[in-house]
């Protein structure tokens, strides 16, 4: 059995590289963060958004999908938290949710978004939220699907225009924590000048007829008010379908599965 010196002699090079590597991760940081300075002045120069919402998700698929030996979850979690003291540093850059936390949607906001993204929680009401959106009073919110039942959480459906909103991600993207276990919410955000980001599909579909409704079953519904119903399609024949069947569907949105919900 070893002794505490000969102990201490086999960790303390162990350390030593432990620090070494410390270092380096934070003059990498501190280097990245020069370079998101950089960036920033150019896209402001040019007037283009801070935030683009679908690249950032998939930056973070290709992340945990590249992870072998480091937990998935906290890679992602770091991350994110990275990304968000970017955002920080490029300014102009807002979460925004309803005042109440219905269905966990600030809770799940928060946990995405990381301790230094901005996140501004003071509207009443889907309307007040969504015209901060419009206005660019703030860069997305975020909002709760109705996993409830709650006809009450699920009124900003009525609100989607696809002229001027993109749902690019759904909440939690990641991983889900025990405690939240079955909340769920969506990122929108402004259209936004990038390229297809993922195979899923957000699809509004309004039903002049109820009787239709029928002809949902077979797809996977986000959520829904009224007679206005959110589909997440996940092929293209799929998406095909639907279109023929409902020709005045509109498509909202594009994104990345959740890695957790992938079977």
């Amino acid at each position: 059995m070893k002794n505490k010196s000969e102990i201490e002699n086999i960790l303390a090079p162990l350390r030593q590289r432990l620090n070494k590597i410390d270092d380096t991760m934070l003059s990498l940081l501190e280097e990245r963060i020069s370079i998101v300075s950089q960036v920033s002045k150019e896209k402001h120069a040019l007037n283009m958004p801070t935030s683009f919402p679908g690249r950032e998700a998939s930056m973070l698929k290709t992340l945990r999908d590249k992870t072998q030996a480091y937990s998935k979850n906290a890679v992602v979690k770091i991350w994110r938290e990275n990304m968000g003291a970017s955002m920080k540093i490029e300014g102009n850059y807002s979460v925004g949710t309803l005042k109440d936390n219905i269905n966990n949607h600030i809770t799940l906001a928060r946990d995405h978004y990381g301790v230094e993204s901005p996140l501004n929680n003071n509207f009443n009401t889907f309307d007040e939220l969504f015209s901060a959106l419009e206005n660019n009073n703030v860069t997305v919110i975020v909002v709760p699907l109705d996993t409830n039942n709650n006809p009450t959480d699920t009124k900003w459906i009525a609100l989607l225009d696809e002229h001027k909103h993109f749902i690019c991600a759904t909440l939690p993207f990641a991983y889900e924590l025990p405690e939240l276990a079955g909340s769920r919410s969506v990122i929108i955000t402004k259209p936004l000048p990038e390229t297809d980001i993922g195979t899923e599909k957000a699809v509004l579909i309004s039903l002049d007829n109820i009787e239709e409704k029928h002809k949902l079953t077979k797809f996977k519904i986000l959520s829904s008010h009224n007679n206005h119903y959110l589909i997440n399609t996940h092929t293209d024949n799929e998406l095909h379908h639907l279109q023929h069947t409902f020709p005045t569907l509109k498509i909202m949105g594009s994104f990345h599965k959740s890695p957790f919900e992938e079977s």
